[in-house]
C-alpha cells in the first residue's frame, strides 16, 4: 500500500491504504497518539497485486485478474470542482475592434492542482489542461490562442468550463486589443451556487446608453439542462421599457445582447430584472457598460435582492 498524500480526497489524507490479493479488501491504517487504528474501507472483489501513486499524489490499485489500473476515490466527495467563465472571445466587435480574453487560475492549496479546460461556442469546441503550482497561478493573455491553440486569424466566442481536483479561483479579463491599450473588464469563474434558480430573480443595475456609453447584457446557463429566462428592462422610475424578453439557453451556453437599450432612449440608471422560468434551472447575468471612445467595458454583475 501507500500513504495518501494527494489533494483531491481530503478525508484520505495521511491514511496508509493497503489491500489483500486473495480477498480483494482494502483497509485504511491511521496512526494515533497512543496506538494504530485500522478499518476496512471496501471489499472490491479484485485481485489486488499492487498500489501506485502519480506525481500529484493520486493513488491507484492494480487488479491482477483483469490487468486494470484503477483510481482510488472518495465516493462521498464530488469528483471535480466546476467553474464556468462566460464571454471568452477572440473576435472582432463593433467598429472592427479586436476583442480578446485573458483567463487566470490561482491555486490556494498546498498541493499542485490539475485542471481540465473546455471551450464551447458557436459549434466550436477546444480542450486543454494545465497544472497550477501549489500556492501559485497561471494565466493565458489570449486564452483561445495561447492555451487552446486556435489560429490567430480565426474567430470564436463562448464559455470556458474549468474542472479541477481541488477548489481553485478562476477569473477572466475581456479587453479590446487595440494599439493604445485598454483595461478591459473582469469576469468571474462561476459555480452553480452563484446563479439564481427557478422562482428566483436577479437584478442587473447601472445599464446606460448615451453619447459616451452603451451597454451589452449577458446571460449564462450554469446547469446541465436547457433553461428559459424572462427579462424585463426598466428605466430609473421603474417603468418597463419594452415587452418581456424570453431568453433560451442550452446547457452551459452563454449569449450577450449587443447595445440592449438601443432604440429605447437615453438612460443612466436603467436595470434588467432576470427570472429563471425552468424548474431546476440555474443561470447568471451581467451588464457590460462600454465606453464608446476607449472601448473599455465595465462589468456590472447581477445581484440577488
Amino acid at each position: 500500500g501507500h500513504v495518501y498524500r494527494g489533494s483531491r480526497w481530503p478525508r484520505l489524507l495521511g491514511l496508509y491504504l493497503y489491500g489483500d490479493y486473495c480477498s480483494g479488501r482494502i483497509w485504511a491504517l491511521r496512526g494515533g497518539p497512543e496506538n494504530w487504528e485500522t478499518r476496512q474501507l471496501l471489499n472490491t472483489g479484485r485481485s489486488i497485486s499492487a498500489f501506485g501513486i502519480d506525481e500529484l499524489g493520486a493513488l491507484y490499485v492494480v487488479d491482477y485478474g483483469s490487468g486494470e489500473v484503477l483510481a482510488v476515490t472518495d465516493p462521498d466527495v464530488e469528483e471535480s470542482v466546476r467553474s464556468v467563465v462566460p464571454a471568452v472571445a477572440h473576435v472582432f466587435g463593433s467598429g472592427g475592434t479586436p476583442w480578446r480574453a485573458e483567463l487566470a487560475i490561482t491555486n490556494p492549496n498546498g498541493q499542485p492542482a490539475a485542471v481540465d479546460l473546455v471551450f464551447s461556442g458557436g459549434g466550436t469546441t477546444f480542450e486543454g489542461s494545465a497544472t497550477v503550482p501549489a500556492g501559485g497561478g497561471v494565466a493565458w493573455p489570449d486564452v483561445l490562442v495561447d492555451l487552446f491553440g486556435m489560429d490567430t486569424t480565426d474567430q470564436a466566442a463562448g464559455v470556458v468550463e474549468v474542472l479541477s481536483e481541488v477548489p481553485v479561483t478562476v477569473s477572466a479579463r475581456s479587453y479590446a486589443a487595440v494599439a493604445d491599450g485598454t483595461f478591459g473588464q473582469y469576469l468571474p469563474g462561476l459555480r452553480s451556487s452563484d446563479g439564481i434558480g427557478a422562482g428566483e430573480f436577479g437584478l442587473v443595475p447601472q445599464l446606460a446608453r448615451s453619447e459616451t456609453r452603451y451597454t451589452n447584457l449577458g446571460f449564462v446557463n450554469l446547469g446541465d439542462q436547457p433553461v428559459e429566462l424572462a427579462v424585463v428592462l426598466r428605466d430609473d422610475t421603474g417603468e418597463a421599457l419594452a415587452d418581456v424578453m424570453t431568453i433560451d439557453l442550452d446547457a452551459g451556453q452563454w449569449i450577450q445582447l449587443f447595445d440592449v437599450l438601443s432604440g429605447l432612449g437615453q438612460h443612466e440608471a436603467a436595470s434588467a430584472r432576470v427570472e429563471v422560468m425552468t424548474p431546476a434551472g440555474r443561470a447568471w447575468a451581467y451588464g457590460s457598460v462600454i465606453d464608446r471612445d476607449s472601448r473599455d467595458p465595465t462589468t456590472v454583475p447581477m445581484s440577488v435582492p
